[in-house]
């Protein structure tokens, strides 16, 4: 059985960084999607922090977008 300290949101691991291939899949598709936005008549760079932020696998502070 688990203490109860080993199971607070403070235990949780780290996630592993994304691997180069990862990352350059994000980083295309986050490409894309711009583009493919600006098509629609939606603003290019919201359209890429919408995707942006839909792939993060945690939350994006203004920082790091």
């Amino acid at each position: 059985m688990a203490s109860p300290e080993s199971t607070g949101p403070d235990s949780a691991v780290a996630p592993e960084p994304p691997s180069p291939r990862s990352r350059e899949a994000v980083d295309r598709f986050v490409s894309l999607w711009g583009e493919m936005a600006s098509t629609w008549g939606i603003n290019r760079n919201m359209a890429k922090i919408h995707v942006l932020l839909y792939c993060a696998e945690q939350p994006l502070n203004t920082d790091r977008i």
